[in-house]
Protein backbone atom coordinates (compact mmCIF):
# COMPACT_ATOMS: atom_id res chain seq x y z
CA UNK A 1 0.00 0.00 0.00
CA UNK A 2 0.83 3.73 -0.89
CA UNK A 3 -0.19 5.81 1.48
CA UNK A 4 0.21 9.67 -0.31
CA UNK A 5 -1.01 12.76 0.59
CA UNK A 6 -1.54 16.13 -1.40
CA UNK A 7 1.16 18.62 -0.09
CA UNK A 8 -0.85 21.88 -1.03
CA UNK A 9 -3.45 20.40 1.89
CA UNK A 10 -0.74 21.62 4.37
CA UNK A 11 -1.11 25.22 3.67
CA UNK A 12 2.40 25.97 4.11
CA UNK A 13 4.13 29.19 2.70
CA UNK A 14 6.71 27.13 0.45
CA UNK A 15 6.76 23.70 -1.37
CA UNK A 16 10.45 22.88 0.28
CA UNK A 17 8.33 23.32 4.06
CA UNK A 18 5.32 21.42 3.01
CA UNK A 19 8.17 18.60 1.49
CA UNK A 20 9.64 18.80 4.73
CA UNK A 21 6.74 19.04 7.21
CA UNK A 22 5.51 15.46 4.93
CA UNK A 23 8.74 14.24 5.90
CA UNK A 24 8.58 14.71 9.93
CA UNK A 25 4.99 13.19 9.18
CA UNK A 26 6.74 9.89 8.39
CA UNK A 27 5.23 10.45 4.64
CA UNK A 28 7.27 8.41 1.93
CA UNK A 29 4.83 9.04 -1.14
CA UNK A 30 3.82 12.74 -1.84
CA UNK A 31 0.67 13.92 -4.64
CA UNK A 32 1.75 17.11 -6.49
CA UNK A 33 -0.91 19.70 -7.79
CA UNK A 34 -1.01 23.45 -6.14
CA UNK A 35 1.15 25.58 -4.08
CA UNK A 36 4.63 24.73 -6.17
CA UNK A 37 6.00 28.28 -5.13
CA UNK A 38 4.14 30.28 -7.48
CA UNK A 39 2.99 27.00 -9.78
CA UNK A 40 0.93 24.21 -10.50
CA UNK A 41 1.21 21.16 -11.93
CA UNK A 42 -0.52 22.69 -15.40
CA UNK A 43 1.97 25.30 -15.25
CA UNK A 44 5.51 23.72 -14.47
CA UNK A 45 8.19 24.59 -16.81
CA UNK A 46 11.02 21.66 -17.33
CA UNK A 47 13.74 24.25 -15.16
CA UNK A 48 11.53 24.12 -12.33
CA UNK A 49 10.14 20.26 -12.51
CA UNK A 50 14.38 19.79 -12.34
CA UNK A 51 14.42 21.83 -9.35
CA UNK A 52 11.52 20.13 -7.76
CA UNK A 53 12.83 16.82 -8.22
CA UNK A 54 15.74 18.13 -6.20
CA UNK A 55 13.69 18.75 -3.15
CA UNK A 56 11.91 15.42 -3.56
CA UNK A 57 15.12 13.77 -3.79
CA UNK A 58 16.55 15.33 -0.52
CA UNK A 59 13.58 14.85 1.56
CA UNK A 60 13.37 11.22 0.75
CA UNK A 61 10.30 11.64 -1.04
CA UNK A 62 8.47 9.71 -4.21
CA UNK A 63 6.45 11.84 -6.71
CA UNK A 64 3.36 9.61 -7.14
CA UNK A 65 0.66 11.99 -9.04
CA UNK A 66 0.34 14.92 -10.80
CA UNK A 67 -2.93 15.95 -10.26
CA UNK A 68 -3.95 17.88 -12.89
CA UNK A 69 -7.13 20.39 -12.85
CA UNK A 70 -6.27 21.50 -16.39
CA UNK A 71 -7.29 18.19 -18.41
CA UNK A 72 -11.19 18.66 -18.94
CA UNK A 73 -11.48 21.42 -16.17
CA UNK A 74 -14.80 20.89 -14.09
CA UNK A 75 -17.02 23.93 -13.15
CA UNK A 76 -19.40 23.13 -9.91
CA UNK A 77 -20.95 26.09 -11.00
CA UNK A 78 -22.17 28.18 -13.55
CA UNK A 79 -21.16 27.72 -17.16
CA UNK A 80 -19.28 24.95 -18.61
CA UNK A 81 -15.09 25.80 -19.16
CA UNK A 82 -15.34 24.51 -22.49
CA UNK A 83 -17.33 22.69 -25.61
CA UNK A 84 -16.84 19.36 -25.00
CA UNK A 85 -17.88 19.15 -29.21
CA UNK A 86 -15.21 20.97 -29.73
CA UNK A 87 -12.81 19.31 -31.69
CA UNK A 88 -9.94 21.55 -31.56
CA UNK A 89 -10.54 21.99 -27.45
CA UNK A 90 -9.55 17.89 -27.77
CA UNK A 91 -6.70 18.41 -29.61
CA UNK A 92 -5.11 20.94 -27.10
CA UNK A 93 -6.12 18.86 -24.28
CA UNK A 94 -4.00 16.19 -25.72
CA UNK A 95 -1.06 18.29 -26.16
CA UNK A 96 -1.49 19.54 -22.34
CA UNK A 97 -1.68 16.11 -21.56
CA UNK A 98 1.63 15.36 -23.23
CA UNK A 99 3.25 18.68 -21.87
CA UNK A 100 1.87 16.78 -17.74
CA UNK A 101 3.50 13.99 -19.24
CA UNK A 102 7.05 15.74 -19.86
CA UNK A 103 6.88 17.11 -15.99
CA UNK A 104 6.09 13.28 -14.74
CA UNK A 105 8.78 12.29 -16.42
CA UNK A 106 11.08 14.41 -14.80
CA UNK A 107 8.94 14.48 -11.67
CA UNK A 108 9.50 10.29 -11.61
CA UNK A 109 5.28 10.19 -11.26
CA UNK A 110 3.55 7.03 -12.78
CA UNK A 111 0.34 8.49 -12.81
CA UNK A 112 -1.64 12.22 -14.09
CA UNK A 113 -5.40 12.07 -12.48
CA UNK A 114 -7.44 14.01 -14.69
CA UNK A 115 -11.38 14.70 -15.16
CA UNK A 116 -13.50 12.95 -17.61
CA UNK A 117 -15.93 15.29 -19.70
CA UNK A 118 -18.45 17.59 -17.48
CA UNK A 119 -21.85 16.25 -17.29
CA UNK A 120 -24.80 18.58 -19.02
CA UNK A 121 -27.21 20.43 -16.80
CA UNK A 122 -29.66 18.51 -17.32
CA UNK A 123 -28.32 14.94 -17.65
CA UNK A 124 -30.92 13.47 -15.41
CA UNK A 125 -33.87 14.89 -18.11
CA UNK A 126 -31.92 13.09 -21.35
CA UNK A 127 -33.20 10.23 -22.59
CA UNK A 128 -31.22 6.71 -22.37
CA UNK A 129 -30.01 7.05 -25.80
CA UNK A 130 -28.94 10.42 -25.62
CA UNK A 131 -26.91 9.45 -21.81
CA UNK A 132 -25.95 6.92 -23.66
CA UNK A 133 -24.36 8.66 -26.84
CA UNK A 134 -22.86 11.07 -24.05
CA UNK A 135 -21.12 8.65 -22.50
CA UNK A 136 -19.73 7.19 -25.42
CA UNK A 137 -18.11 10.20 -26.62
CA UNK A 138 -16.68 10.38 -22.92
CA UNK A 139 -14.70 7.37 -23.48
CA UNK A 140 -13.44 8.43 -26.79
CA UNK A 141 -12.16 11.15 -25.37
CA UNK A 142 -10.54 9.39 -22.53
CA UNK A 143 -9.66 6.38 -24.69
CA UNK A 144 -7.27 8.85 -26.70
CA UNK A 145 -5.30 10.30 -23.43
CA UNK A 146 -4.89 6.43 -22.01
CA UNK A 147 -3.29 5.34 -25.45
CA UNK A 148 -0.88 8.46 -25.75
CA UNK A 149 -0.23 7.78 -21.88
CA UNK A 150 0.93 4.13 -23.08
CA UNK A 151 3.43 5.71 -25.52
CA UNK A 152 4.66 7.80 -22.55
CA UNK A 153 4.53 5.15 -20.02
CA UNK A 154 1.97 7.02 -17.73
CA UNK A 155 -1.53 5.97 -16.45
CA UNK A 156 -4.23 8.12 -16.76
CA UNK A 157 -6.23 8.63 -13.71
CA UNK A 158 -9.73 9.22 -13.64
CA UNK A 159 -11.21 10.97 -10.86
CA UNK A 160 -15.32 11.66 -9.79
CA UNK A 161 -15.91 14.56 -9.34
CA UNK A 162 -19.98 16.05 -8.73
CA UNK A 163 -20.06 17.28 -11.91
CA UNK A 164 -18.63 14.84 -14.11
CA UNK A 165 -19.54 11.82 -16.25
CA UNK A 166 -18.78 9.63 -13.92
CA UNK A 167 -19.07 10.34 -10.57
CA UNK A 168 -20.20 7.03 -9.04
CA UNK A 169 -18.86 3.78 -9.28
CA UNK A 170 -21.55 2.65 -11.37
CA UNK A 171 -20.83 5.38 -14.13
CA UNK A 172 -17.13 4.29 -13.90
CA UNK A 173 -17.94 0.46 -14.78
CA UNK A 174 -19.69 1.72 -17.97
CA UNK A 175 -16.46 3.93 -18.59
CA UNK A 176 -13.44 1.51 -18.30
CA UNK A 177 -16.14 -1.12 -20.68
CA UNK A 178 -16.25 1.29 -23.05
CA UNK A 179 -12.64 2.31 -22.87
CA UNK A 180 -11.39 -0.60 -22.22
CA UNK A 181 -7.69 0.25 -21.92
CA UNK A 182 -4.83 -0.73 -19.10
CA UNK A 183 -3.82 3.08 -19.22
CA UNK A 184 -6.95 4.53 -18.06
CA UNK A 185 -7.48 3.92 -14.27
CA UNK A 186 -9.61 4.96 -11.30
CA UNK A 187 -8.76 7.29 -9.07
CA UNK A 188 -11.65 6.52 -6.51
CA UNK A 189 -12.67 9.82 -4.55
CA UNK A 190 -15.09 7.76 -2.54
CA UNK A 191 -16.62 10.55 -0.13
CA UNK A 192 -16.72 12.81 -3.54
CA UNK A 193 -19.49 9.75 -4.40
CA UNK A 194 -21.64 10.15 -1.44
CA UNK A 195 -21.34 14.03 -2.24
CA UNK A 196 -22.62 13.60 -5.81
CA UNK A 197 -25.73 11.88 -4.32
CA UNK A 198 -25.37 8.13 -3.55
CA UNK A 199 -23.35 6.81 -0.05
CA UNK A 200 -20.52 4.20 -1.46
CA UNK A 201 -20.22 0.97 -0.73
CA UNK A 202 -18.15 -2.24 -0.93
CA UNK A 203 -20.77 -3.50 -3.65
CA UNK A 204 -20.25 0.18 -5.21
CA UNK A 205 -16.99 -0.74 -4.98
CA UNK A 206 -17.38 -4.47 -6.30
CA UNK A 207 -18.24 -2.52 -9.84
CA UNK A 208 -14.63 -1.16 -10.47
CA UNK A 209 -12.55 -4.08 -8.54
CA UNK A 210 -9.37 -4.17 -9.63
CA UNK A 211 -9.34 -0.99 -11.93
CA UNK A 212 -8.43 1.27 -9.11
CA UNK A 213 -5.05 3.14 -9.46
CA UNK A 214 -6.01 5.43 -6.24
CA UNK A 215 -7.85 7.16 -4.27
CA UNK A 216 -8.83 9.92 -2.19
CA UNK A 217 -9.39 9.71 1.12
CA UNK A 218 -10.49 12.17 3.20
CA UNK A 219 -13.41 12.28 5.91
CA UNK A 220 -17.41 13.89 5.56
CA UNK A 221 -20.05 15.00 7.81
CA UNK A 222 -24.06 13.56 7.15
CA UNK A 223 -26.65 16.85 7.70
CA UNK A 224 -28.17 15.99 10.85
CA UNK A 225 -31.56 13.76 11.29
CA UNK A 226 -31.18 13.26 7.58
CA UNK A 227 -31.50 9.20 7.93
CA UNK A 228 -34.32 7.57 6.46
CA UNK A 229 -35.64 4.11 5.65
CA UNK A 230 -34.88 4.65 2.53
CA UNK A 231 -31.39 6.35 2.73
CA UNK A 232 -30.33 5.19 6.08
CA UNK A 233 -26.91 6.91 5.66
CA UNK A 234 -28.07 9.78 5.68
CA UNK A 235 -27.38 13.01 3.17
CA UNK A 236 -24.18 14.54 3.01
CA UNK A 237 -23.27 17.68 4.40
CA UNK A 238 -19.52 18.75 4.29
CA UNK A 239 -15.96 17.61 4.37
CA UNK A 240 -14.07 16.81 8.36
CA UNK A 241 -11.95 15.38 10.15
CA UNK A 242 -11.51 11.60 9.30
CA UNK A 243 -11.22 10.93 12.52
CA UNK A 244 -14.63 12.59 14.30
CA UNK A 245 -16.73 11.80 11.10
CA UNK A 246 -19.55 10.10 9.77
CA UNK A 247 -18.23 8.09 6.82
CA UNK A 248 -17.65 4.29 7.71
CA UNK A 249 -14.33 3.99 6.51
CA UNK A 250 -13.30 0.48 7.05
CA UNK A 251 -14.96 -1.73 5.43
CA UNK A 252 -13.93 -0.31 1.83
CA UNK A 253 -10.41 0.65 2.23
CA UNK A 254 -10.22 -3.27 4.05
CA UNK A 255 -11.65 -4.45 0.92
CA UNK A 256 -9.56 -2.18 -1.60
CA UNK A 257 -6.59 -2.92 0.24
CA UNK A 258 -7.06 -6.52 -0.43
CA UNK A 259 -8.41 -6.17 -4.16
CA UNK A 260 -6.23 -3.37 -5.04
CA UNK A 261 -2.85 -3.33 -3.13
CA UNK A 262 -1.46 -1.25 -5.40
CA UNK A 263 -3.52 1.34 -5.45
CA UNK A 264 -2.10 4.61 -4.32
CA UNK A 265 -4.31 5.76 -1.46
CA UNK A 266 -3.78 9.92 -0.78
CA UNK A 267 -4.88 12.13 1.70
CA UNK A 268 -6.77 15.17 0.22
CA UNK A 269 -8.14 16.82 3.86
CA UNK A 270 -9.96 19.48 1.83
CA UNK A 271 -8.63 21.57 4.88
CA UNK A 272 -9.86 24.62 3.32
CA UNK A 273 -13.32 23.24 3.79
CA UNK A 274 -13.68 22.02 6.71
CA UNK A 275 -16.19 23.72 9.52
CA UNK A 276 -14.66 26.40 11.65
CA UNK A 277 -14.61 24.12 14.48
CA UNK A 278 -12.27 21.59 13.19
CA UNK A 279 -10.50 24.41 11.17
CA UNK A 280 -8.88 25.51 14.77
CA UNK A 281 -6.53 22.11 14.57
CA UNK A 282 -4.72 23.62 11.79
CA UNK A 283 -3.55 22.15 8.33
CA UNK A 284 -0.60 20.42 9.69
CA UNK A 285 -2.62 18.80 12.53
CA UNK A 286 -5.55 17.49 10.55
CA UNK A 287 -2.89 15.95 8.30
CA UNK A 288 -1.12 14.30 10.92
CA UNK A 289 -4.62 13.05 12.15
CA UNK A 290 -5.96 11.62 9.05
CA UNK A 291 -2.68 9.86 8.23
CA UNK A 292 -2.94 8.60 11.53
CA UNK A 293 -6.42 7.18 11.57
CA UNK A 294 -5.77 5.72 7.87
CA UNK A 295 -2.80 3.85 8.73
CA UNK A 296 -4.54 2.80 11.98
CA UNK A 297 -7.04 1.48 9.78
CA UNK A 298 -4.86 -0.33 6.78
CA UNK A 299 -2.32 -1.96 9.41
Amino acid sequence: MKLSAISDMLFLDSLEEALQTMQKLGFRYVDLRDKLDGDTVDSLGTGKAKEIRKMLDHYGLQACVLVSRAIYPISHFGPHRYNKYDEQYHAFTLREFDRLCDTAEILGASCIRINTLYRTRNYFKLSDHEKEEQQTHNAEALRKLAEHGAKRGVIALVENEPPSLANKAEEFAILLEKVNHPNLRINWDIVNQWRAGTYPTVADYELIKGSLGGTHLKGAYRVPGSETVQNPSGVYRNVAIPDIDDFDHMPLLKAIAEHDPDAIMTIDTHFHELDPADKQWGAVEVMRRSKKFFEAMLA
